[in-house]
């Protein structure tokens, strides 16, 4: 994973870092004061985005971070396969790809939600795709389901 140096301090909601070497959505960051005998502290808070496991770290404002380059892809879900794989529809180019397979945390693969798919009910459904040097994974807390059409 290709990963830039930053300014623990420049880092803000919803920015991707590595900490503890875990890829993690920063979802939180706090800034101290300084103390008497202290330095200012950050205290961020993050998602593991492969397991969805809260992590924390508290840092002096001069460190430096991991930010790995990440780029996002909505895509339109097509079906999901007894396996749990994913069929996706790229919608610029109306090119479909099926190698992502859902993981069982996620929003989608809740039973209400599979069993309406399966009745062949219309639900829109915008899945993000995070793709970092090449690997592509299923971002689960960024899946959206409307209501029924």
């Amino acid at each position: 994973m290709n990963k830039n140096p930053e300014d623990i301090d420049s880092i803000q909601k919803s920015d991707f870092v590595v900490l503890n070497g875990r890829l993690l959505q920063v979802i939180e960051v706090t800034y101290s004061k300084p103390g008497k005998i202290g330095r200012p502290k950050v205290y961020v808070i993050g998602i593991d985005i492969s397991t969805g496991r809260r992590y924390e770290d508290v840092c002096p404002t001069k460190d430096v971070i991991k930010v790995p380059n990440v780029s996002k892809k909505a895509y339109l879900l097509v079906d999901i396969d007894k396996d749990g794989y994913v069929t996706l529809l790229n919608e610029d180019t109306c090119n479909t790809r099926s190698d992502i397979k859902l993981q069982k945390d996620s929003d989608i693969a809740q039973p209400k939600i599979s069993v309406d798919i399966q009745k062949e009910h219309c639900l829109h459904v915008t899945p993000h795709i995070i793709l970092m040097d090449g690997n592509d994974i299923w971002h689960p807390r960024r899946a959206g389901v409307a209501s029924h059409f």
